[in-house]
């Protein structure tokens, strides 16, 4: 929690701390996500397993998420919403790269996919550089 600043609706993640690089970065919050997290926080206040953890979420075993139990999590929620990913395997990865081509998709600028999704170079951010689904389909209908 010590990586929350919740007043300023940012997430500083120390070097410690960062993943693929040894850098300190932020990592902007809305004002839905800090109402979310204010509201998580006492709520978790509640829960016997958050009694000695600083880790804003842990697993149902009371082990910190990663990858493997988040992926399972998704694959769950997949399961039980009956979302058909046809022969797509989707991970919270592909929630990333969502996040990448809807931000460019906005904005139309490498530079803010970079910057968002903590990326250093402008080659490594353009793969998110294509239309979104709904886009594509707003630029078919136009052509009618």
């Amino acid at each position: 929690r010590d990586f929350v600043d919740l007043d300023n609706q940012v997430i500083v993640v120390p070097p410690r701390a960062a993943v693929k690089n040894d850098t300190r970065w932020k990592c902007q919050i809305t004002s839905r996500t800090e109402k979310l997290l204010r509201r998580w926080f006492q709520q978790r206040k509640n829960k016997v397993k958050y009694d000695d953890s600083d880790i804003i979420w842990l697993n149902q075993d009371g082990n910190p998420c990663n990858s493997d139990n988040l992926n399972s999590l998704l694959n769950n929620l997949i399961e039980s919403s009956e979302i058909n990913p046809g022969s797509r395997t989707l991970t919270w990865h592909s929630i990333r790269h969502s996040l990448g081509a809807y931000v460019y998709d906005e904005t139309q600028d490498l530079a803010s996919v970079a910057d968002i999704l903590r990326h250093c170079t402008l080659e490594a951010a353009r793969k998110y550089a294509h239309c979104t689904p709904e886009t594509k389909r707003e630029i078919l209908e136009g052509l009618q």
